[in-house]
């Protein structure tokens, strides 16, 4: 499962309910079997019995690095319970669910290209809050023919599609993004 995906899974799950952080894992880990705990029994006494344990360890560490990264991200919140035994639960937060919302109805990628004879620049500064759509621009940048001149300021001489500025504007990113037409070639000689 691509990390993209497990993110919107676990942000999916969490919208609906708050489940402890093992309900959580039993659900990414279930090609392994029902538990750990049972894995490890079928698998004991066997010649690739580390192997698989190693696997499955480094499968649990990189959803712990998740959730981890996740929660700084302020996607995601822990939660003790109450209650004789205690357990971390996980809850989405309002960031989450805009990231959430975000990912369900991301915006294409797959613009028709013209061609151009004018050079275009596009200019942008996203807030590090909505990093997911920066990444989002800058793949779409660079399927639409544009080249990094800097990590925000991108050039290219193709039309700028419609539905582009279109899902721009749907997902609050114009105040954002600045298009550039260029007369004057200047010191970008290597991209016309």
């Amino acid at each position: 499962m691509q990390k993209g995906h497990k993110i919107k899974s676990i942000l999916f799950i969490l919208e609906r309910k708050v489940l402890p952080t093992a309900e959580i894992l039993d659900i990414f880990l279930s090609n392994y079997h029902s538990s750990y705990r049972k894995a490890r029994r079928l698998l004991y006494g066997t010649e690739n019995f580390n192997k698989k344990i190693n696997s499955a360890e480094i499968e649990r560490q990189r959803f712990y690095a998740l959730l981890t990264k996740l929660k700084s991200q302020n996607l995601i919140e822990k939660q003790m319970s109450s209650g004789r035994e205690k357990h971390t639960l996980w809850k989405i937060t309002a960031t989450g669910l805009k990231k959430l919302n975000w990912l369900q109805k991301k915006p294409r990628k797959d613009y028709e290209i013209t061609a151009d004879d004018k050079l275009k620049i596009v200019v942008f500064d996203i807030p590090e809050k909505e990093k997911w759509k920066r990444v989002w621009l800058r793949e779409v940048l660079g399927l639409c023919g544009f080249k990094m001149l800097q990590r925000s300021v991108w050039a290219g001489k193709n039309k700028i599609p419609e539905e582009f500025l279109v899902d721009l504007l749907n997902f609050n990113m114009l105040e954002y993004v600045h298009i550039f037409e260029v007369s004057k070639k200047g010191t970008l000689k290597e991209i016309a």
